[in-house]
């Protein structure tokens, strides 16, 4: 660690009362940047001037928990609670009458506690959360031997948790989030957790999230099961009606030029993250994915739905994020280039099976709908979306009206937009001096691009 490191370390350390839990972790978020989440971190880091400025004149940073609003604790590697907000003690602990001497409290003592046990229904759940929170922390065994030291009622009780079978063997894992029931007719209360790990502690931020975030997931879940029920109770093939999304990174070969091979694996992870919680939420099922480019189906929930507006909403919804992750990099990286998705969307009806494999299942088409969303894809270029007549037709014409879309025609060297026209996919090329050799059955087909999507129909 260079003088410089050292000097802001003896600062922040001089500006914190020595007596302070968090004291022995202050050099860390000068030191070790990144270690917490962005969003924490901006509430944790507090710029304030010294009368002494660092090199260059830029202020030291201080560690600051009273700006961390949401409710927070620090764990240490004893399981002490050594720290923790009035939000905490109100919110997670629901004992607001706890003291300030209440801090330094081993973490079981408030687990245990008879009266949260009877206030909070899913005491098990909460109390699961916390012993895989520890993990960072300890190991198994220094686990054991603290559970050791408590009476008997409450070892039997602690070894319960750790033997329940509804954990699935998932005690090795960290969660973010958790749900708290309680008895006083109060709404249930979802929180996502932020959890950050230091030498001998472990800070847990909780934000309250939308209560219904975890419902509709389920519900989302459900709806996508049945989607899919409809093709894996078949032993064979069977003929549905489908749409076909595909998405392509563009620009994808000077993105990973430019950048250190970890950083655009980081970019792609991040990228298809948001693409498939998006095609999730407009009850897309994600097929397949290959380096820069990913597959995604639209299913019918029965014979009687054929509207491809969840796959149109999707691509548009695919576009909103894809900005807003492009301006964030441009931000982090400070470069000029966009992120984009060059999407392409057709409808088939077409025989599909599934078939199992060892990381779960796999839904395959027979017939053109994926070739040509994937050539749409590959035709698109700066994040547009183009999709087919054939698919356009299967809209009910009152949803018709809400959607923009249409093409540029070349008149005298001036590009003129027609809405709501097509243009085989042959002339397309033409018009953008694309280089792709359009076979014979594809060239041929009328196709469109979409703008948008307005909330009601005009």
């Amino acid at each position: 660690m260079d003088c410089a490191a050292l000097k802001r370390g003896r600062l922040m350390k001089e500006q914190l009362s020595s007596s302070h839990p968090l004291e022995a972790i202050a050099s860390k978020f000068e030191t070790h940047e990144g270690r917490l989440h962005p969003n924490t971190a901006e509430k944790i880091l507090h710029h304030q001037k010294r009368a002494e400025p660092l090199a260059g004149g830029a202020p030291c940073p201080v560690l600051s928990p009273q700006l961390i609003q949401a409710p927070a604790l620090l764990i240490d590697n004893e399981l002490r609670i050594v720290w923790q907000n009035e939000a905490a003690k109100t919110q997670l602990w629901r004992r607001p009458d706890i003291s300030e001497g209440g801090n330094g409290a081993h973490l079981f003592d408030w687990l245990l506690n008879p009266e949260f046990r009877r206030t909070v229904i899913n005491w098990r759940e909460w109390s699961l959360f916390f012993i895989r929170q520890t993990q960072p922390l300890i190991t198994q065994q220094e686990l054991q031997r603290l559970i050791e030291q408590r009476d008997e009622a409450e070892r039997e009780l602690l070894q319960s948790l750790l033997n329940d079978p509804e954990t699935g063997g998932g005690i090795n894992t960290y969660p973010n989030g958790v749900r708290q029931i309680v008895r006083d007719g109060s709404a249930d209360t979802n929180f996502c957790v932020v959890g950050t790990t230091f030498d001998k502690g472990r800070l847990l931020v909780f934000e309250k999230s939308s209560p219904d975030v975890a419902g509709q997931t389920t519900a989302k879940r459900a709806d996508l099961q049945q989607r899919f029920a409809g093709i894996r109770q078949h032993p064979g093939p069977v003929k549905k009606t489908f749409y076909a999304l595909a998405a392509r990174l563009n620009n994808a070969e000077t993105l990973r030029a430019e950048m250190l091979d970890e950083d655009y694996s980081r970019l792609l992870h991040r990228l298809w993250e948001d693409a498939i919680e998006t095609m999730e939420q407009n009850s897309g099922i994600v097929a397949q994915s290959a380096g820069d480019a990913l597959m995604g189906f639209f299913l019918p929930a029965d014979q009687f739905e054929h509207n491809p507006l969840s796959a149109i909403q999707c691509a548009l919804e695919l576009k909103t994020r894809m900005s807003e992750l492009g301006r964030e990099w441009k931000i982090r990286k400070g470069w000029l280039h966009d992120i984009e998705l060059n999407i392409g969307i057709d409808a088939g009806t077409e025989y599909l099976v599934s078939l199992s494999s060892a990381l779960g299942e796999n839904l395959i088409p027979s017939g053109d709908a994926v070739q040509v969303a994937t050539y749409l894809a590959r035709l698109a270029l700066n994040g547009q979306i183009w999709t087919t007549k054939a698919l356009i037709n299967q809209v009910p014409s009152n949803d018709l009206k809400s959607i923009s879309f249409g093409i540029f025609r070349n008149d005298n060297n001036r590009q003129t937009f027609i809405a709501k026209s097509f243009l085989r996919i042959r002339d397309v090329l033409e018009n953008v001096n694309f280089l792709l050799d359009a076979k014979a059955d594809f060239g041929a087909r009328p196709v469109t691009q979409i703008f948008d999507r307005m909330a009601h129909a005009q």
